[in-house]
């Protein structure tokens, strides 16, 4: 935040208008998701959220299976990274 730069403080108020309520989204949905979802990532909502606005033409069923490739990899980078530490 300490370096955004916008022209104007109007423009500086929209984006922190857009900003907070996505934030507060993602805050929300990572607990609440935690049993189902242990891997879910702020990333990740980014990802289903870009992929679910109408202008994309992805399924549900199509959706969860990116996203589920994407904990694939993410798993194995994390045991990956803990093997490289012992």
């Amino acid at each position: 935040m300490a370096e955004y730069q916008v022209r104007t403080r109007t423009a500086w108020h929209h984006h922190i208008a857009l900003t907070m309520p996505a934030l507060l989204f993602m805050t929300e949905q990572k607990p609440g998701n935690r049993e189902h979802i242990p891997l879910l990532s702020c990333s990740d909502i980014k990802f289903i959220s870009a992929n679910t606005l109408p202008q994309k033409a992805n399924t549900k069923e199509e959706i969860s299976n990116l996203v589920h490739e994407r904990h694939i990899r993410r798993q194995y980078d994390i045991a990956r990274f803990v093997n490289m530490t012992k």
